[in-house]
């Protein structure tokens, strides 16, 4: 009887085989891993084709960009990591909060002028904008961020490459990246804002610079960018463009890192 007892309370004897179900997690594991990988190339694909306005339906301005906005933001909700408070509820508050003034402003200028619809569009496009994107965007680690601004920048970078090509190898005129003045559009269809568009984009290549990411390629893009601004015909945006510059290594850039980083160019 004690014998009896003794192999009934042994736990070696009474533990179940936990060999089946530890599959089920590791499979789901691997699944959310998968659909999570596929969420951070939809979100880069989402920062890459957002300057590109060409790739957009012919009868609903929707482009390639806000489709795979689309696709990031049901991901996140599939796998449960979508963050309603992507930069902290204090700052996340505010802005969202001068979103809310902003729609409202655009929503009553819009019925004083007897025209809601209008309004309503505008409405939804900046509530998708600046909305939507940063919830898709926001909350992200460092690596991640990092990985958004070399995609960006490299998509301007390459649509100051095809300009070049356009204008100095082509010789187009009067198409839909170059207008009949030889001035470039880019991307855009306008001159002005692929100017603007430039230039803003230099301090996002200059951060780059600063946290050692691109430190060899630089100047290089700096150059490439700097041409692509002045293929656009600006006066306005090549200004902008060469005062970033300047200020940013004057104040902000390391030279360290930037010294180096000529002297691999040269």
């Amino acid at each position: 009887m004690i014998r009896k007892v003794q192999s009934q309370s042994d736990p070696d004897r009474i533990r179940p085989p936990q060999t089946h179900v530890c599959g089920a997690p590791n499979q789901t594991d691997s699944r959310n891993g998968l659909l999570d990988r596929v969420e951070f190339y939809a979100a880069a694909a989402v920062v890459f084709f957002s300057p590109i306005n060409l790739l957009r339906l012919p009868f609903f301005y929707f482009t390639l960009s806000d489709g795979f906005a689309c696709i990031s933001l049901m991901l996140l909700l599939i796998t449960g990591r979508l963050n309603l408070l992507p930069i902290g509820r204090v700052w996340t508050v505010m802005w969202m909060s001068g979103l809310a003034t902003l729609l409202a402003m655009l929503l009553f200028s819009s019925l004083l002028h007897a025209d809601p619809m209008r309004g309503l569009v505008y409405a939804l496009q900046y509530f998708f904008a600046y909305g939507v994107i940063l919830v898709i965007l926001g909350g992200r680690s460092e690596r991640e961020l990092h990985l958004f601004a070399k995609a960006y920048v490299l998509c301007i970078i390459l649509m100051c490459l095809y300009g070049i090509y356009l204008i100095n190898i082509d010789d187009q005129r009067n198409t839909a990246f170059v207008t009949g003045s030889g001035r470039f559009t880019g991307f855009v269809e306008r001159e002005n804002e692929c100017a603007a568009l430039i230039a803003l984009t230099s301090p996002l290549l200059m951060l780059l610079v600063a946290v050692r990411q691109w430190p060899k390629v630089a100047l290089l893009g700096v150059a490439i960018m700097a041409y692509g601004v002045m293929l656009t015909g600006s006066n306005t945006g090549l200004g902008s463009f060469a005062l970033v510059v300047s200020i940013f290594a004057l104040i902000i850039a390391d030279w360290k890192v930037l010294v180096p980083a000529g002297a691999s160019c040269s």
